[in-house]
Protein backbone atom coordinates (compact mmCIF):
# COMPACT_ATOMS: atom_id res chain seq x y z
CA UNK A 1 0.00 0.00 0.00
CA UNK A 2 1.38 3.10 -0.98
CA UNK A 3 0.49 5.46 1.97
CA UNK A 4 2.88 7.06 5.24
CA UNK A 5 0.64 6.75 7.83
CA UNK A 6 0.82 9.98 10.36
CA UNK A 7 -0.47 10.91 13.68
CA UNK A 8 -3.38 12.96 12.76
CA UNK A 9 -6.03 14.53 14.89
CA UNK A 10 -6.12 13.04 18.48
CA UNK A 11 -9.30 12.53 20.65
CA UNK A 12 -10.11 12.52 24.30
CA UNK A 13 -11.38 9.14 24.99
CA UNK A 14 -13.42 8.31 27.64
CA UNK A 15 -10.91 7.26 30.09
CA UNK A 16 -9.03 10.58 30.50
CA UNK A 17 -6.36 10.41 27.99
CA UNK A 18 -5.31 11.62 24.37
CA UNK A 19 -5.37 8.94 21.26
CA UNK A 20 -4.12 9.32 17.78
CA UNK A 21 -5.77 6.05 16.27
CA UNK A 22 -3.87 6.35 13.08
CA UNK A 23 -3.58 2.82 12.04
CA UNK A 24 -7.54 1.97 12.67
CA UNK A 25 -9.61 0.94 9.82
CA UNK A 26 -12.35 0.23 12.73
CA UNK A 27 -12.40 3.54 14.32
CA UNK A 28 -14.71 6.47 12.94
CA UNK A 29 -12.27 9.18 13.89
CA UNK A 30 -10.54 8.35 10.67
CA UNK A 31 -10.63 7.78 7.62
CA UNK A 32 -9.55 4.22 6.72
CA UNK A 33 -11.53 1.79 4.63
CA UNK A 34 -13.05 -0.91 7.47
CA UNK A 35 -12.47 -3.38 5.09
CA UNK A 36 -8.22 -2.49 4.51
CA UNK A 37 -7.65 -5.36 7.78
CA UNK A 38 -8.94 -6.21 11.16
CA UNK A 39 -6.69 -8.20 12.75
CA UNK A 40 -5.05 -5.52 14.64
CA UNK A 41 -5.01 -1.37 14.99
CA UNK A 42 -2.32 0.75 16.22
CA UNK A 43 -2.55 3.99 17.89
CA UNK A 44 -0.72 6.46 19.59
CA UNK A 45 -1.44 7.97 22.98
CA UNK A 46 -0.44 10.96 25.17
CA UNK A 47 -0.54 11.45 29.08
CA UNK A 48 0.56 14.66 30.56
CA UNK A 49 3.10 14.49 33.54
CA UNK A 50 1.10 13.60 36.87
CA UNK A 51 -1.80 12.44 34.35
CA UNK A 52 -3.88 9.02 35.15
CA UNK A 53 -6.27 7.32 32.93
CA UNK A 54 -9.42 6.10 35.09
CA UNK A 55 -9.70 2.06 35.33
CA UNK A 56 -10.98 0.45 32.60
CA UNK A 57 -11.12 -3.26 30.59
CA UNK A 58 -11.34 -4.14 27.38
CA UNK A 59 -13.67 -7.37 27.63
CA UNK A 60 -13.35 -8.50 24.04
CA UNK A 61 -9.77 -7.38 22.98
CA UNK A 62 -6.14 -7.84 23.98
CA UNK A 63 -4.39 -4.36 24.15
CA UNK A 64 -0.12 -4.32 23.96
CA UNK A 65 1.10 -1.14 25.79
CA UNK A 66 4.19 -0.11 24.22
CA UNK A 67 6.22 2.92 25.79
CA UNK A 68 8.05 4.79 22.63
CA UNK A 69 9.27 7.69 25.62
CA UNK A 70 8.76 8.82 29.42
CA UNK A 71 8.01 6.38 32.02
CA UNK A 72 4.52 4.52 32.39
CA UNK A 73 3.36 2.81 35.62
CA UNK A 74 0.37 0.12 34.36
CA UNK A 75 -2.15 -1.48 37.24
CA UNK A 76 -3.43 -4.35 36.21
CA UNK A 77 -5.94 -7.01 37.61
CA UNK A 78 -6.36 -9.82 35.28
CA UNK A 79 -8.60 -13.28 35.43
CA UNK A 80 -5.55 -14.99 37.07
CA UNK A 81 -4.61 -12.60 40.35
CA UNK A 82 -6.60 -11.95 43.10
CA UNK A 83 -5.22 -8.59 43.81
CA UNK A 84 -4.08 -5.90 41.61
CA UNK A 85 -0.39 -5.62 40.25
CA UNK A 86 1.79 -2.42 39.13
CA UNK A 87 4.34 -2.79 35.79
CA UNK A 88 7.14 0.06 35.92
CA UNK A 89 7.29 0.43 31.96
CA UNK A 90 10.55 2.54 30.44
CA UNK A 91 11.09 3.47 26.99
CA UNK A 92 10.82 0.47 24.38
CA UNK A 93 9.14 -1.61 27.43
CA UNK A 94 5.58 -2.91 26.76
CA UNK A 95 3.04 -5.10 28.79
CA UNK A 96 0.28 -6.99 27.61
CA UNK A 97 -3.66 -6.96 28.76
CA UNK A 98 -5.57 -9.93 27.88
CA UNK A 99 -9.34 -9.61 27.75
CA UNK A 100 -10.87 -8.77 31.00
CA UNK A 101 -8.38 -7.54 32.39
CA UNK A 102 -9.09 -4.07 34.56
CA UNK A 103 -6.44 -1.50 33.66
CA UNK A 104 -5.28 1.69 34.38
CA UNK A 105 -2.19 4.12 32.71
CA UNK A 106 -0.48 6.05 35.17
CA UNK A 107 2.36 8.66 34.29
CA UNK A 108 3.84 9.07 37.82
CA UNK A 109 6.79 11.54 36.17
CA UNK A 110 7.40 15.19 35.56
CA UNK A 111 7.03 14.32 31.68
CA UNK A 112 4.90 13.37 28.99
CA UNK A 113 5.10 9.88 28.37
CA UNK A 114 4.53 8.64 24.79
CA UNK A 115 2.44 4.66 24.45
CA UNK A 116 1.59 2.82 21.47
CA UNK A 117 -1.66 0.79 21.80
CA UNK A 118 -1.39 -2.37 19.70
CA UNK A 119 -4.78 -3.48 19.62
CA UNK A 120 -5.80 -7.36 18.65
CA UNK A 121 -8.69 -7.95 17.07
CA UNK A 122 -8.57 -3.89 15.63
CA UNK A 123 -10.05 -1.40 18.39
CA UNK A 124 -13.86 -0.31 17.52
CA UNK A 125 -14.57 3.17 18.49
CA UNK A 126 -17.62 4.53 16.80
CA UNK A 127 -18.39 8.76 17.48
CA UNK A 128 -20.74 10.16 15.58
CA UNK A 129 -20.77 14.17 16.50
CA UNK A 130 -19.81 14.75 19.85
CA UNK A 131 -21.47 11.34 20.64
CA UNK A 132 -20.15 8.22 21.44
CA UNK A 133 -22.17 4.86 20.53
CA UNK A 134 -19.96 2.42 20.73
CA UNK A 135 -16.54 1.91 22.54
CA UNK A 136 -14.25 -1.34 23.09
CA UNK A 137 -13.22 -0.06 26.26
CA UNK A 138 -15.54 0.03 29.58
CA UNK A 139 -14.78 2.90 31.83
CA UNK A 140 -15.47 2.61 35.14
CA UNK A 141 -16.10 5.89 37.46
CA UNK A 142 -14.70 3.13 40.44
CA UNK A 143 -11.40 2.92 42.55
CA UNK A 144 -9.43 0.01 43.03
CA UNK A 145 -10.68 -0.54 46.74
CA UNK A 146 -14.32 -0.72 45.35
CA UNK A 147 -14.20 -3.03 42.60
CA UNK A 148 -12.30 -5.49 45.14
CA UNK A 149 -15.08 -5.14 47.37
CA UNK A 150 -17.31 -5.88 44.27
CA UNK A 151 -15.52 -8.89 43.33
CA UNK A 152 -14.39 -7.33 39.90
CA UNK A 153 -18.18 -7.80 38.89
CA UNK A 154 -18.98 -4.25 38.54
CA UNK A 155 -22.86 -3.50 37.65
CA UNK A 156 -21.76 -1.10 34.66
CA UNK A 157 -20.21 -4.31 33.01
CA UNK A 158 -22.86 -6.02 30.71
CA UNK A 159 -22.69 -10.26 29.50
CA UNK A 160 -20.07 -11.12 26.64
CA UNK A 161 -22.92 -11.95 24.63
CA UNK A 162 -24.63 -8.08 24.91
CA UNK A 163 -20.75 -7.00 23.91
CA UNK A 164 -20.25 -8.88 20.98
CA UNK A 165 -23.89 -7.93 19.64
CA UNK A 166 -23.25 -4.53 20.43
CA UNK A 167 -19.58 -4.35 18.68
CA UNK A 168 -21.01 -6.13 15.81
CA UNK A 169 -24.18 -3.50 15.39
CA UNK A 170 -21.07 -1.03 15.82
CA UNK A 171 -19.20 -2.47 12.80
CA UNK A 172 -22.04 -2.53 11.01
CA UNK A 173 -23.14 1.09 11.40
CA UNK A 174 -19.22 2.02 10.77
CA UNK A 175 -19.64 0.65 7.60
CA UNK A 176 -22.29 2.60 6.81
CA UNK A 177 -20.56 5.35 7.73
CA UNK A 178 -17.66 5.14 6.03
CA UNK A 179 -19.37 4.05 2.92
CA UNK A 180 -20.85 7.54 2.94
CA UNK A 181 -17.45 9.45 2.78
CA UNK A 182 -16.31 7.76 0.18
CA UNK A 183 -16.15 9.90 -2.79
CA UNK A 184 -17.37 8.40 -5.73
CA UNK A 185 -14.95 7.78 -8.47
CA UNK A 186 -15.74 10.38 -11.12
CA UNK A 187 -17.70 8.08 -14.67
CA UNK A 188 -15.70 8.26 -17.66
CA UNK A 189 -17.62 10.81 -19.68
CA UNK A 190 -17.68 13.43 -16.72
CA UNK A 191 -13.57 12.84 -16.68
CA UNK A 192 -13.20 13.33 -20.02
CA UNK A 193 -15.50 16.58 -20.59
CA UNK A 194 -13.53 17.80 -17.85
CA UNK A 195 -10.18 17.24 -19.32
CA UNK A 196 -12.10 18.80 -22.81
CA UNK A 197 -13.09 22.05 -21.07
CA UNK A 198 -9.90 22.77 -19.23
Amino acid sequence: MKRIFRRGRGTTVPDGTRVYPFLNPADSTNNLPLGLFSGASVALGELRPGQSSKIHMHPLVTLMVWVISGRLSLKLRDRLSNTPYTLKLRAEDGALALPGTFLQLLNETRTSCRVLYIVSPAYVFLQVGRKILYDDAIVLDASWDELARLRWRPARVPRLAAIRAARVRALRKLNALKAKRRPCPPSRSRGRQGRSGS
